[in-house]
């Protein structure tokens, strides 16, 4: 009897650990599935946040150039005030835009806008100085020196014709 009582602790105790290394190898596969999915699932989720975190940004800090742009200059050059009309034109027709594609426009593009809101930014904060210095520059025309070619001109096709007529007589 004693020789069946340790054959049956040993078939016991066989049966208890054969159950628990399938049970652990059942775990660790399982586990190494879910790492292999479910890592490229996560890092595609956190690329999707990000991506859309960038579109927020964009219409965010869109917005906000928009608003700077309707802002008043505190000492409106005539030139300066121009420039802003320029900037708020062309930051309306991108705006139709943006209603339309934000959300099916690539991320490349996305990337562009941002980089051209920041160009606008530093444009806008030159043009909302006390005292604005614009981008063109106005220049005078001189007219003296054409006025002068013209009436010259003329002078010069009268008196052809002044000579003209006197030889028909």
């Amino acid at each position: 009897m004693a020789k069946e009582k340790i054959m049956e602790s040993a078939n016991f105790k066989r049966d208890y650990v054969t159950f628990l290394a399938i049970g652990i190898f059942i775990l660790m596969v399982t586990s190494e599935l879910f790492v292999a999915v479910g890592i490229p699932v996560a890092i595609n989720h956190s690329t999707l946040y990000a991506e859309h975190g960038l579109r927020q940004k964009m219409v965010s800090d869109f917005d906000t150039l928009r608003a700077r742009c309707y802002a008043a200059n505190k000492n409106p050059d005539a030139t300066a005030t121009m420039e802003k009309k320029l900037i708020l034109w062309d930051l309306d027709l991108l705006s139709s835009h943006l209603r339309e594609y934000n959300r099916s426009m690539p991320l490349e593009d996305v990337e562009n806008i941002i980089s051209d809101i920041q160009i606008y930014n530093t444009l806008l904060l030159q043009l909302n100085q006390d005292t604005p210095e614009p981008f063109c520059k106005a220049g005078r025309l001189k007219f003296d020196n054409i006025v002068n070619r013209i009436e010259n001109k003329l002078k010069s096709v009268k008196e052809s014709e002044n000579i003209k007529n006197q030889g028909e007589k």
